[in-house]
């Protein structure tokens, strides 16, 4: 299974973009943004993973790829 990771998942686009690349693909998703556990929470698939940090944030950048 191929895995994508979105940076900026916490945005408008990203989360769109997320939310369609689930319903058509069976890619697992990692989704890279600040404060993602508490704005993507809904997403509960077992195709996708959650990392909260910023860019600065190089451990959880590293964590994420």
């Amino acid at each position: 299974m191929k895995k994508i990771l979105v940076l900026g998942a916490a945005g408008q686009i990203a989360r769109q973009f997320s939310q369609r690349l689930l319903a058509e693909t069976d890619m697992e998703l990692v989704l890279y943004g600040r404060n993602i556990s508490t704005s993507l929470a809904a997403l509960k698939e077992d195709q996708v993973s959650l990392v909260d940090g910023t860019f600065q944030d190089q451990k959880a950048l590293m964590q994420a790829l």
